[in-house]
């Protein structure tokens, strides 16, 4: 393929929190769209894991607006 390396997870649940765990880094809290899989559906995997601390933002909507994020 190309690349210099590779990682095989057996589930999608756990690629998405190792790429949520490498994007946040050291930072303890991660803003997350109300309705993505990760916050309703991967339990608190994320939480559990790794002590990040889901922050939920744009309830019942598909964008999250910079005055969210602000405040």
């Amino acid at each position: 393929m190309g690349k210099e390396a590779a990682k095989f997870v057996p589930t999608d649940t756990l690629a998405n929190h190792l790429a949520i765990k490498k994007l946040a880094g050291n930072d303890r809290r991660f803003l997350v769209q109300a309705e993505s899989h990760l916050y309703n559906d991967s339990g608190d995997c994320a939480e559990t894991l790794s002590g990040l601390n889901l922050i939920p933002l744009a309830q019942g909507r598909s964008s999250i607006e910079l005055a969210e994020i602000k405040q």
